[in-house]
Order: structure tokens, then sequence, then C-alpha cells
């Protein structure tokens, strides 16, 4: 019966989407109330973390309604199922998009700091600007047919090629944003001549290529996961399940900077070397100091 699996795999994804979600709630609650959205932070970066914050309650309770839909109105219905998908899991590609241009976007702006570069930046706004547009008519296609026919679902459809080249974009501006800032903060941390300034910036910069490696390889592999599962499974829905995620996958990548931030600040305050004598990393980084990393 093909509606259970639709059903399965879309209760699957709502029920991991909302496990993640309870994650990013306590990410929330740690940026909000222990110190971190500090009043001397940007009013660009609060607002920022507080629409999505916003964003990512209200998309997953309305992806709990669609549940609810699935699994106690209509599934004595399966024409029904087959014919027509909840709104909220049409719009998810939207959330999605929204969440990840956000991301997206912030590390871009790390990527400007560090190395003013007008190719790199402009390549990986255009990238995010590509995979934002393909997201949005891939909703939209979605809304429009809502799932009429099996052979439109499937990877040779329409709607099924847009969602292709979505993933595929997103796989492709991930990857190349996060092998930039990486490839550009080794060349910082090589710059670091000066031991004691190797050992006082050394740990930060690692921990920011942490932080650029886990969103290219959590956020990139969900798309991939979703490319595979359109492909290998194309009536199961299993890469809508997937796609269903990765929203959360982003903000909790994206909060893990923020929050670790502070931290950060406060070694530098603490360390003997002050901001004016911190040692320049003009050999390989063309912004002044390591400071343009730390705040937003």
């Amino acid at each position: 019966m093909e509606h259970v699996q639709i059903i399965g795999c879309h209760l699957t994804g709502v029920l991991f989407n909302t496990f993640l979600f309870g994650i990013v709630s306590q990410r929330y609650v740690t940026y909000f109330l222990s110190g971190h959205a500090r009043s001397e932070e940007q009013y660009t970066v609060k607002m920022m973390v507080s629409l999505l914050c916003l964003l990512d309650t209200t998309s997953t309770a309305s992806l709990i309604y669609a549940a609810w839909r699935l699994a106690i109105v209509d599934y004595n219905n399966p024409s029904a199922l087959m014919a027509i998908t909840p709104w909220p899991i049409c719009f998810n590609p939207i959330v999605v998009e929204c969440t990840a241009m956000t991301t997206q976007m912030f590390l871009t702006s790390r990527l400007w700091r560090l190395r003013r570069s007008r190719l790199l930046v402009g390549i990986a706004i255009a990238l995010a600007t590509m995979s934002f547009a393909t997201g949005v008519a891939a909703a939209v296609e979605m809304l429009v047919t809502r799932f009429q026919s099996n052979a439109h679902r499937g990877p040779q459809g329409f709607l099924g090629s847009l969602i292709l080249s979505w993933s595929a974009l997103q796989v492709v501006t991930d990857v190349f944003i996060t092998v930039s800032l990486i490839v550009i903060l080794c060349q910082a941390r090589k710059g670091l001549a000066i031991p004691s300034a190797r050992r006082e910036y050394g740990r930060i910069i690692d921990v920011f290529i942490h932080g650029s490696i886990q969103t290219g390889v959590l956020a990139g592999g969900w798309a991939i996961g979703t490319l595979v599962a359109l492909i290998a499974w194309p009536t199961s829905d299993l890469s809508g399940a997937i796609s269903i995620c990765m929203g959360r996958i982003y903000t909790i990548t994206l909060l893990d900077i923020l929050i670790c931030r502070p931290y950060f600040k406060g070694d530098i305050r603490e360390g003997t070397t002050s901001t004016k004598s911190s040692p320049q990393l003009t050999s390989v980084v063309e912004y002044p100091t390591f400071e343009a990393v730390i705040n937003p």
C-alpha cells in the first residue's frame, strides 16, 4: 500500500524534526538567557536569531499539524493521501531555504571579513541565491501539483528535477563556503609566527575550522541524503522526510557559532596581548585582526 509508505516517511521526518527542534530550543535559551545576546551585540544579529526562532517554532508546529492530518484525519482515506500533500510539507523548501540562506550569508560575511575577495563572496552569494530560487520554485510546484501523479513525484518529473537541482545547489554552496573558510583559516594559523600568538589564537582558529566543517558536513550530508533518497526510492517520499529536518540542522550549526563567540572574546581579553598589539594576520589575511572573525 503506497499511501502507508508515504505516511510512514512523513511521520518519521516530522518526529525527527520535532526532536531536533528540542535541541534548537535549548540553543535559543542558551543564546538569549545566558549572556550571549549581549547589549553590545549588533541589532541585526539579534533580530536574525529572533526571526529564526519564530520561523523554527512556526514550522515545527505546522509540521505537527500535517502529521495529525496524515495519521488521524485522512488515514482511512488513501485516495486523499495520494492526491493531496498537506500544505506545511509543501512549504518546507521555503522554510529550509530561509534558514540555509541566513546561515550561508552569515558565513559569507565571515569570509568577507577574513579575505576581502569580491570573487569568493560573489560566487558564494550567487550559489546561495540560485539555491534559494530553486527551493522556492520547488515549493511553488508542490503547492500547484500537490503530488498528483507518481511520475511527477519521481526524479524524471519536473518536480523531481527541481528537488534534485535544489539539493545539488545546496551541497555545492555549503562545500564552497566551508572549503573557502577552512583554507583561509588554515593560512591564518600558519601566519601566526609568534609563539604566544599561536597559543592565544591557534585554539580559536581550530574551533572556527571545526564550526565550518560542522556546517558543511551536516547540512551538505543532509542534502546528499535527499538526492540519494529521491533517486533510489522515488515513490516513498523518503527524500521529503529527510529534507523536513534540514532547516533545524542549519539553525543548530549557526547557533553553535554564535554561542561560542563570547568565550573567544573572553579568552582574548584575558590574554597578555591587547587588542591594539595583537598580531596582525596581514601576511595571509588582509583584514587587520582576528577580532574581525569573532565580532559580528
